[in-house]
């Protein structure tokens, strides 16, 4: 975080504008590729399921409102990758539940929490022209049709000057923090939670989570900035 701290520091003197440091959950393991696959028809053959998955994992996944389908009430929205579903909660939670696994493997539930400035309420941005309807079960008050979809999700300010929004893909979910001039990025915490078998930094930089349904990795940040159309 220090190098991170260091970039954005020395931008923000060159140019008065907001900087923005990216970092991503990504999916991965069996459960990622057989479930991109199975997504996918092959008309004509020619395609490996190498090229497939490659395909699969670049697609951008809508966030789903949550109006009643999902029971807990803290759960704003949600968006189902390949390697799992994403719930974006009240007060800057994330939840990613891994499914489980044919061969009888259980599904894991990994959560994320955002050292938030006070209260946040997720709010959905940029409308999808993509439309969910649910009809589960035989009581037609519990189906829901027509649900409105986001590509971006947005947590507002998490912590001073810094702003949070969302992006869920094929095989992760794409943070944003926008920290404008003279903000702290030093004041970004987060806390993870949840069933795992090994735990690790790997060469890359990037924190690994192993679990039985396959591993998490939060991917290592990168500071840009913007400037005009650049």
């Amino acid at each position: 975080m220090e190098r991170i701290s260091q970039i954005w520091k020395a931008a923000a003197v060159l140019l008065p504008a907001a900087a923005l440091l990216l970092t991503a959950v990504v999916f991965s393991g069996t459960l990622l590729a057989s479930a991109a696959v199975a997504a996918v028809e092959v008309e004509g053959g020619g395609i490996g399921e190498s090229e497939i998955l490659e395909q699969a994992v670049k697609l951008q996944v809508p966030f789903v409102a949550n109006e009643g389908q999902v029971e807990n009430e803290a759960v704003r929205f949600y968006a189902r990758t390949f390697g799992g579903t994403v719930f974006v909660e009240d007060g800057g939670v994330l939840t990613y539940s891994l499914p489980a696994a044919e061969n009888g493997t259980a599904g894991v539930a990994i959560r994320e929490f955002l050292s938030v400035k006070g209260g946040v309420t997720p709010v959905g941005i940029e409308q999808s022209p993509t439309k969910v309807s649910y009809f589960i079960g035989n009581d037609p008050e519990k189906w829901r049709s027509n649900l409105t979809t986001y590509n971006v999700v947005s947590l507002g300010e998490v912590c001073a000057g810094t702003t949070l929004s969302l992006k869920a893909y094929g095989s992760n979910v794409e943070k944003i923090f926008t920290v404008e001039p003279g903000a702290n990025p030093e004041a970004i915490r987060v806390r993870v939670e949840g069933s795992a078998d090994a735990l690790r930094v790997n060469e890359a930089g990037e924190l690994e989570i192993t679990t039985v349904a396959g591993v998490v990795r939060f991917s290592k940040p990168v500071a840009y900035q913007e400037k005009g159309s650049e």
